[in-house]
């Protein structure tokens, strides 16, 4: 795993915060389920809730559009200009919930659409599939990183508990952490992302 002591480590997560991964699935199941589900359904990150059906199919699911052709998918508005700007001063680190199984598909992406903007990508995978996970908190640990962005809460909780601050990035329903933290800030999008580090995180 890669750790720096040159430069502060940034952790960055890639699922809605660079790439459009709500819009992308609701329109993949539409498109073979014959739904008409938009982002604005998906009140909860648990897709399940949203759709219907059992765990396993859920799973399956996603991982058929983990492994499909989703090239075409732009990032989160503003996501490359600010990686840019974030790389001039940091080591950024992408730190997903992703599996490893994905591991070809994602790094296709992110070369074709942020190529040499971030150090290394790291795969946590994710809790409630049954496969191999480990928290963000310990991960970000590790690295050395002094800073999470991230849309989901629980990351955000994980990575405080080990000592690294947070973002909460976006103002989705799934977005909102329980309780006051000083050291989870939220922020909308990209620019005020930027704006916070520059201005008042540092």
């Amino acid at each position: 795993m890669l750790k720096t002591d040159i430069r502060p480590v940034i952790a960055v997560d890639i699922d809605d915060v660079l790439f459009p991964f709500v819009s992308g699935m609701a329109e993949y199941h539409n498109h073979h389920k014959g739904t008409t589900l938009s982002p604005e359904d998906f009140t909860s990150y648990n897709f399940m809730d949203v759709w219907g059906g059992t765990q396993d199919e859920t799973n399956t699911m996603i991982d058929s559009f983990m492994a499909a052709d989703y090239l075409r998918l732009q990032p989160e508005p503003g996501a490359k200009e600010a990686l840019a700007h974030l790389k001039n001063d940091f080591d950024v680190v992408l730190v997903t919930a992703r599996n490893r199984l994905f591991e070809a598909n994602t790094v296709l992406w992110l070369r074709h659409h942020l190529p040499d903007l971030f150090k290394d990508v790291i795969f946590a995978g994710n809790p409630h599939d049954g496969r191999a996970y480990q928290p963000k908190g310990i991960i970000c640990k590790e690295l050395g990183a002094r800073l999470l962005i991230d849309d989901h809460p629980s990351n955000l909780v994980s990575a405080a508990e080990c000592g690294v601050d947070g973002v909460l990035f976006g103002s989705k329903a799934w977005s909102v952490v329980d309780g006051a933290s000083t050291s989870i800030k939220t922020c909308p999008d990209w620019p005020s992302v930027i704006e916070y580090i520059y201005d008042e995180w540092q």
